[in-house]
């Protein structure tokens, strides 16, 4: 009876999840080009790509809170309790997918940085080789 109990319960977390991933789909972080050989028109797709991800990130996470809410509304109408494993599941899902909007909006940053100490030297490497003095750059 209780291993009965347990799986119907351990069913109903997974139900629940299931259908808040199929709501909300996650979305897939991007890549992010090396800053030291990428291309200009690279780093422009990258960031534009980067800043998607990070507004899906969010738009994502409002969705799981969102089924997560509905699935509390459901189980107190039912007159039961929200289970807490439903909970611990999707607010897991969504401290992940915000980890990873942190590390990929903080890697292309780093990238950014790299890129733009490349383009700067090269910059002043050829204004050098041709006699000119750099230009400052803001």
């Amino acid at each position: 009876m209780i291993r009965k109990i347990c799986l119907a319960s351990a069913f109903a977390v997974l139900a629940s999840v299931a259908v808040a991933e199929e709501q909300c789909p996650a979305p897939a972080a991007p890549p992010v080009p090396k800053g030291e050989t990428a291309t200009p028109d690279e780093m422009v797709a990258a960031q534009t790509a980067v800043q998607a991800f990070a507004d899906d990130a969010s738009v994502y996470q409002q969705c799981m809170w969102n089924a997560l809410e509905a699935s509390r509304a459901a189980a107190l109408a039912k007159k039961q309790p929200p289970n807490p494993k439903t909970d611990e599941m999707v607010l897991g899902k969504i401290d992940r997918i915000e980890a990873e909007r942190q590390r990929v909006v903080a890697e292309f940053n780093a990238e950014a940085e790299v890129f733009k100490a490349r383009i700067k030297a090269a910059n002043e490497a050829a204004a050098q080789s041709q006699g000119e003095q750099p230009q400052p750059q803001e």
